[in-house]
């Protein structure tokens, strides 16, 4: 494990980051697409959303804000 502190990461490792941890939630089978839309390096802050399957097989999304 490793953090980053005072760089900006980059983007391939945020969505690694981002589908390990959706992937930790309980229901969650499947990331199947993490998309940001703004990555803003001063604050850190980003947006976009990531999107699932659940184990029982229905698809959904939660916004990233």
């Amino acid at each position: 494990f490793m953090i980053t502190l005072g760089k900006t990461p980059a983007l391939s490792v945020l969505k690694a980051r981002l589908r390990r941890a959706a992937l930790l939630v309980d229901d969650v089978k499947e990331v199947t697409k993490i998309e940001i839309q703004s990555f803003d390096t001063t604050s850190r802050q980003l947006t976009g959303d990531i999107q699932f399957t659940s184990k029982e097989g229905e698809n959904g999304s939660i916004e990233l804000w």
